[in-house]
């Protein structure tokens, strides 16, 4: 893979990141939304399961082992265009598996308040 080639998979992978991020906001919000629903109805959220804990431990743990703030060095260079695209590629998969749960997670407490009968929280438009 050329220099060029590498720093257009680089644009790219930073393209689908950004998108992924906004994404990750917008599960955020909603959590945030959701919990709050919960306090006005005064009970409590269901808790999280083990799994899910030992998910997120995980995806720490991997994410230990690349340094993701590293800068990226002169772009012209194959190794360092290469070594940032791998950085790039490592922090949209690790922000990409933290939405996923998120979301599933989401689900799980706006089933909760639809159980509870409380009404759930839209975002506004």
């Amino acid at each position: 893979m050329t220099a060029t080639e590498t720093r257009e998979r680089l644009t790219r992978s930073r393209e689908i990141y950004a998108r992924i991020a906004d994404a990750l906001d917008v599960e955020v919000a909603r959590r945030r939304r959701l919990m709050e629903a919960f306090a006005r109805a005064g009970t409590a959220p269901p808790r999280e399961d083990d799994d899910a804990r030992a998910d997120a431990r995980a995806t720490v743990d991997a994410s230990s082992t690349v340094d993701l703030d590293a800068p990226d060095g002169d772009l012209s260079d194959v190794t360092n265009a290469k070594a940032a695209l791998a950085r790039s590629q490592a922090k949209a998969r690790m922000t990409l598996a933290e939405a996923s749960k998120t979301r599933a997670r989401n689900d799980a407490l706006e089933k909760a308040l639809a159980d509870a009968g409380v009404e759930i929280p839209r975002a506004c438009e």
